[in-house]
């Protein structure tokens, strides 16, 4: 496993990259929780994940290469034990402009990326495997990604300032700013405001606060506090209210969460990745 920083000139957007070469004797299954990152994932070798949704929301999907969007439910990824190739977090806003496709198309499942980008995406992908370590595919991104930022793009694809200012706002706050201040903020309505999150981030202004209210709630719990206590903080109705949104979206109760939680803990300890974008709950090792 690799971690590297991207350069400062395409921070905040882009969060961060990953290297992975892993050979293991057994499957090992990922559930991925939701979280408020898009991530760009390119094969070399091919070996093919499995995608499922352990609430039903999906059919099985196959694939080698993925971009995925913001969702509000769990998927379930599976590989043989065989992965070799990088993965890029990023703020979907910025995404939307990389990419030059409406969010809400990568939205809960994903897409394969050549489908959506095309040859620069095939390029990428044949310079990052050619490239003789990590720290040289860490500069061919920097490098990569640059270029394709500072391109002409067309204006669809430029993120709306306002916009991403109201997802920050949203995260930042833990789903509890009111959507309708935001509107009068900028000078929308609600249509208009839930039209421009659909293009540039990929969810509803509500399906963006659900996410950052199970963030924050997932965070607390990992803190040592109760269901009740984390129910009242995060503006749930009541714990009952908190438990069966909290099933909805990650397909566990809350104590098998945090069961799932010390096994990943254990996997870090031992070399593993867990999460993906630092200060976010993204994954549990099953």
């Amino acid at each position: 496993m690799a971690v590297g920083t991207p350069h400062a000139r395409l921070r905040p957007g882009v969060l961060a990259y990953h290297g992975y070469r892993l050979s293991m004797a057994r499957p090992r299954p990922r559930l991925e929780l939701p979280d408020g990152v898009a991530t760009l994932l390119l094969s070399f070798a091919g070996n093919p994940v499995v995608v499922t949704s352990p609430t039903g929301a999906f059919e099985q999907r196959e694939y080698t290469s993925m971009i995925a969007g913001l969702r509000t439910g769990p998927r379930l990824g599976t590989h043989d034990g065989r992965l070799f190739g990088m993965d890029i977090t990023m703020a979907p806003w910025l995404a939307h402009r990389l990419m030059r496709v409406r969010m809400d198309e990568l939205a809960d499942v994903g897409l394969d990326p050549a489908e959506v980008a095309g040859r620069w995406v095939e390029r990428l992908r044949d310079r990052l495997a050619e490239a003789p370590g990590w720290a040289a595919r860490f500069a061919v991104l920097d490098e990569e990604l640059t270029a394709r930022l500072t391109e002409d793009a067309a204006p669809a694809s430029v993120p709306d300032r306002r916009v991403v200012w109201a997802f920050q706002t949203l995260a930042h706050s833990g789903g509890r700013v009111r959507i309708g201040r935001l509107a009068d903020r900028l000078g929308w309505t609600d249509r208009q405001l839930q039209k421009r999150f659909r293009d540039g981030i990929g969810l509803p202004p509500k399906g963006v606060a659900r996410v950052a209210r199970l963030q924050h709630a997932m965070r607390l719990l990992e803190e040592g506090l109760r269901g009740a206590a984390v129910a009242e903080e995060c503006g749930f109705f009541d714990q009952a209210h908190f438990n069966r949104e909290f099933r909805a979206m990650t397909g566990l109760a809350p104590g098998k969460f945090l069961e799932g939680r010390r096994s990943a803990e254990a996997a870090t300890r031992s070399g593993g990745q867990v999460d993906r974008v630092q200060g976010e709950v993204t994954s549990l090792l099953l």
